[in-house]
């Protein structure tokens, strides 16, 4: 298996957290 780059985690951790920072905006 290829080893994921080392950008990858922090990129989706920041998806997360924008997503929930828009989730609580709207709500």
């Amino acid at each position: 298996p290829v080893p994921l780059p080392a950008g990858l985690p922090l990129l989706l951790a920041g998806l997360a957290g924008f997503g929930a920072l828009r989730l609580r905006a709207r709500g």
